[in-house]
């Protein structure tokens, strides 16, 4: 959804039109923070998606992968996003 934004002021700025009059161009940092947002909202939906997969495993050693899953995906996706802002 960024990027189709992103995507429709390059052009409409490029055009000259009516629809980003008054919109001021993103700063480095503000494109950053952006991106890293969107790099949370992959690690909140990795997390969701593996808790749902929690609910319908059986063995313990299933469980177990898991939860390795859910703390190393986030663990790496946290922090490339504090990378990424800094």
């Amino acid at each position: 959804m960024i990027y189709v934004v992103l995507v429709f002021l390059v052009i409409a700025t490029a055009h000259n039109t009516d629809s980003v009059r008054g919109a001021k161009p993103l700063s480095v940092s503000s494109f950053f923070a952006i991106i890293a947002v969107a790099i949370i909202a992959v690690a909140f939906s990795k997390t969701a998606a593996s808790l749902t997969l929690l609910r319908l495993t059986v063995a313990r050693w299933q469980r177990v992968v898991l939860w390795v899953n859910v703390a190393s995906v986030n663990i790496v996706i946290w922090m490339c996003a504090d990378r990424l802002c800094r």
